[in-house]
This record gives C-alpha cells, sequence and structure tokens, in this order.
C-alpha cells in the first residue's frame, strides 16, 4: 500500500480583532477640505466623547462629498415647477448620476422687467435650492462639480427641457462630507461609552463646539453609531490556500483507498485463477487432468 499522506494542519485563525465600533459622522455647510481638517474634525470628535471612553484611537475608513447650490427659473410658479425633470437634467449636465440630485427648497421671486419704458407685470419664478449626493469621493472631485454650478453654459440639456435657461448661482456651492470611521476603545465598557455618547441627540452640539474650537467651519448634520466594526477579512490569498490544502488532502486520501480496493481486487483474482489452472514451464496454460470416474473402472475377470 502507498504511504499515507503527509499531514498538513490549517493554518491557525487570525487574531481578535480589537474592540471598535463603526462611526457615521455627516458635516455640511463647508468651503474647502483637506487632510489637515480632516485631522482636526477626528481630534474634535476624540475631544466630544465622555471620559469614560478617553483614550479612543479613531481611523477614517472612508469619505464621499456632496454639495449644496441653487438657481433660479423665471415663467414657474412653486405649484407648476417641474421638480422630477429639473433634477434628472441637472445631474446629467453635472455629470453625476441619475438621482444624485434633489430639490431641498423652492421659493417664489418676482423679477422686475421693463418694457417700451414702462413698468409691466411681475414676472413668477422659482428659486431652486438643490443638493448633489456623491459629487465624488475625494474633495477635488468634488469642486469640478461644484464649478460647474456656477456656469450658465454647463446646464444645456436643462435649459432645452425647462424651456428657459436658468439663473445659476454666483457664489461657489457649499460642500458636505460623509465619514465612515472606526473608534477603537481600550476595553468594552469603553466601546459602549461611545456608543451610547452616540445615541445622544446632545452629542452633535458637542461635537460642533469642538469643531469650532479646531477652527473647523463646518455643520454637524448627523453623527451615529452603524454597530461593531466587522472582523477583518482574511485575504483571497489565505482563503485560497486553505481551500487548497484542503482539496489537496481529500484528493490523496481517495487516491489511497482507491489504490488499495484495487490491489485487494487484483490478490484475490490471481488466488482464483492460480485454484483453476496450471502453469506449464514453457508458459502454456493446459486444464487440470481430471480423476477417472468410479463408473469407468472395468472390474478384473475372475
Amino acid at each position: 500500500p502507498p504511504p499515507p499522506p503527509a499531514s498538513s494542519s490549517p493554518p491557525p485563525p487570525p487574531a481578535a480583532p480589537p474592540l471598535s465600533t463603526a462611526v457615521n459622522i455627516k458635516l455640511g455647510g463647508m468651503s474647502t477640505y483637506d487632510a489637515d481638517i480632516e485631522a482636526k474634525i477626528v481630534s474634535a470628535f476624540v475631544a466630544a466623547l465622555p471620559e469614560a471612553a478617553s483614550g479612543a484611537t479613531v481611523v477614517v475608513r472612508s469619505k464621499s462629498f456632496s454639495l449644496e447650490s441653487h438657481m433660479t427659473f423665471a415663467g414657474f410658479t412653486v405649484d407648476t415647477f417641474p421638480d422630477a425633470q429639473f433634477e434628472s437634467e441637472c445631474a446629467a449636465d453635472l455629470g453625476v448620476a441619475d438621482g444624485s440630485v434633489t430639490i431641498t427648497a423652492k421659493t417664489a421671486t418676482n423679477g422686475a422687467r421693463r418694457r417700451h419704458a414702462r413698468r409691466s407685470m411681475l414676472a413668477a419664478g422659482v428659486k431652486a435650492d438643490y443638493d448633489v449626493a456623491n459629487a465624488g469621493l475625494s474633495f477635488s472631485a468634488a469642486s469640478v462639480i461644484g464649478g460647474r454650478t456656477t456656469s450658465a453654459g454647463a446646464f444645456t440639456a436643462l435649459a432645452a427641457a425647462m424651456g428657459v435657461a436658468p439663473t445659476v448661482a454666483t457664489e461657489a456651492p457649499k460642500y458636505g462630507v460623509k465619514l465612515e470611521m472606526q473608534a477603537t476603545g481600550a476595553d468594552a465598557g469603553a466601546v459602549a461609552a461611545m456608543d451610547a455618547a452616540l445615541a445622544d441627540p446632545g452629542f452633535k452640539d458637542s461635537l460642533g463646539n469642538e469643531l469650532t474650537g479646531e477652527g473647523v467651519g463646518a455643520e454637524v448634520e448627523s453623527a451615529r453609531s452603524t454597530g461593531a466594526s466587522p472582523p477583518a477579512a482574511s485575504s483571497d490569498d489565505d482563503d485560497t490556500n486553505v481551500t487548497s490544502i484542503i482539496i489537496g488532502v481529500v484528493v490523496i486520501a481517495v487516491a489511497a483507498v482507491a489504490l488499495t480496493a484495487a490491489t485487494v481486487f487484483a490478490l484475490r483474482k490471481c488466488k482464483e485463477r492460480a485454484g483453476s489452472a496450471q502453469v506449464q514451464p514453457e508458459g502454456g496454460v493446459t486444464a487440470a487432468p481430471r480423476k477417472a470416474s468410479s463408473a469407468g473402472k472395468v472390474a478384473p475377470s475372475r
């Protein structure tokens, strides 16, 4: 029989992840963003935590940006303004995904116009405030979208759909950032204290005060815990290696069983043939001679 396969033990399980919680913070009303501002936001967050969670370490895992702006259209009222058409065509002109633009407010406006040097009736209009979500994963990408909001020539599809060119904002848009962070505490009690603080509606004010102290001009729109951070996923290479080892062991074991069964079967056949046949010196095989039957014997004459 073949030698038994070499034993190969699976790799040890990964170490338990540190005690941490996932945090989602959304800030708005920002005019710029960089690494220095991000560090100040993290510092303000840690400072706003309760004493029971002191010493927490916070890491930003991902971020995305949004922006807010406005434009005005003549010839519409708040009731007749086509919201869905505006949102769809505005997104197309800005180069963002459909569904990213949302009207946040509509305000009736009146624009005075003169004809033949005489004051005419006031023309109705609507100012539409809108938000652009998913403007970019970096501030530089979001600022490119923001630059288009102040260019009337950027909204050709929107003007064609609305039947009138918009009067765009003259000031730069305000930006928002959503930070996905991982906050790690010294122990389970520290993590529980963080979760409790984030569930308190007053935490937004505490964070806002700390941001002001850091010199960050931003409005805290939301701050919440999204639950315990999941353990770090094993890499594809690790999974592949473990799977390969398991498959290799199984294949070797199956092959060994099959070979053993084949060997036993072959030996059994050889024994059966040896009992029913004789082998001549020249290698030929002849049937074994039969014994004479008792009926064929001739009794001697008396």
